[in-house]
């Protein structure tokens, strides 16, 4: 009988896959997940947030096609394939890895740091229909991430998925550790009216009307008292 190992912490799908660690399937919430635009995942920590973004960009990254049969054998989606499968340039951020800074020069400085790289790992990974595409600057992901995304519409490219992991990071150290160096989420209401716009509370349709109204009651008393 083939050994299965329970993984702690593992939130890269490959491999989970690759080394045949103990995996509970929840590919069948990925058609369902095609009916929106902008998905937003609100679950509690270490509930497999990461795990499953992972295994979206595996899901629909083009450059992975051929690698379906291995990563998704046995799985619900392998069976049951939609036509989106692996037709994406998959951009994938991670704000986890976000490093504060006392003050906003600083904050901007790591997020290039942090965030030029994926989507210059994703020109890479596409190079045969990027061609000779060149970035004008390495140093500023948003202007990267703007000169991708007109070269693509401009030459009729794959579309682009980005991925987005611990996307309130930024707006979670404004409301608390941020504070305390004088910055105010106020100053900042166009993201801060993005951010309130996306906040869902997680679907539990078990919950009885008591626990639905626990969990939006308290729910509302934390965002009152991050005010």
């Amino acid at each position: 009988m083939a050994r299965i190992t329970i993984p702690y912490a593992v939130a890269d799908f490959v491999e989970m896959r690759e080394r045949n660690f103990y995996y509970v399937d929840k590919t069948d919430f990925i058609p369902g997940l095609e009916d929106y635009k902008a998905p937003v995942f609100l679950r509690p920590r270490r509930f497999g947030k990461s795990l499953f973004i992972s295994t979206l960009a595996c899901y629909y990254d083009r450059t992975k096609a051929d690698r379906f049969e291995e990563l998704f054998g046995g799985t619900w989606i392998g069976g049951h394939p939609t036509e989106e499968h692996n037709r994406y340039m998959i951009v994938r951020y991670d704000f986890s890895a976000m490093v504060m800074a006392d003050d906003m020069e600083g904050l901007e400085r790591n997020f290039n740091r942090l965030n030029c790289s994926p989507v210059e790992i994703m020109v890479t990974h596409n190079r045969d229909v990027f061609k000779d595409f060149q970035f004008s600057s390495r140093d500023d992901a948003s202007q990267m991430l703007e000169e991708v995304l007109g070269y693509v519409r401009e030459h009729g490219l794959p579309k682009v998925y980005i991925l987005v992991d611990e996307y309130d990071n930024f707006t979670n150290q404004l409301l608390t550790a941020y504070k305390d160096l004088g910055f105010d989420i106020a100053d900042y209401p166009n993201a801060y009216a993005r951010f309130a716009n996306e906040v869902t509370l997680p679907l539990h349709t078990c919950l009885t009307d008591e626990e639905a109204r626990y969990v939006a009651e308290s729910f509302a008393e934390i965002v009152e008292s991050a005010r």
